[in-house]
């Protein structure tokens, strides 16, 4: 529920790095060191920080907001939800479930994007 607001202000801050700065790769650079420096002080700390706020930069400026957004909601979803390779398992149900909802999302946004057109064209139906 929070992370629009949360990558939002996130945003924010990269759109002020990048007024002040000037220059869309320096914004990016001076974000992700920003986000190093405040994670925590032990060394693997550092270093997921570093590549997390590298990755999440990346996205952010290449494809928005809503795939941050997106990514947040599919991240908390696996989190809440018990993953298992052992089928057998009595928590396998409920594992299968959310990697079903995403499944369903992920369609569902595919189905959406088409806009009603057909899913590999009508050339390769008429063949």
């Amino acid at each position: 529920m929070w992370a629009p607001f949360v990558w939002f202000a996130l945003l924010f801050i990269l759109f002020v790095l990048r007024v002040l700065l000037r220059k869309q790769w320096a914004a990016a650079i001076a974000w992700v060191l920003l986000f190093t420096v405040l994670a925590s002080g032990d060394p693997v700390g550092r270093v997921s920080a570093l590549i997390f706020s590298t990755l999440a930069v990346f996205v952010m400026i290449r494809f928005g907001l809503l795939a941050l957004v997106a990514n947040h909601m599919v991240f908390s979803i696996l989190q809440h939800f018990p993953l298992t390779t052992q089928g057998s398992a009595w928590y396998a149900g409920i594992g299968l479930t959310g990697i079903l909802l995403i499944g369903a999302m992920a369609f569902y946004g595919f189905y959406t994007s088409l806009g009603g057109r057909a899913v590999f064209g009508r050339t390769i139906l008429e063949e």
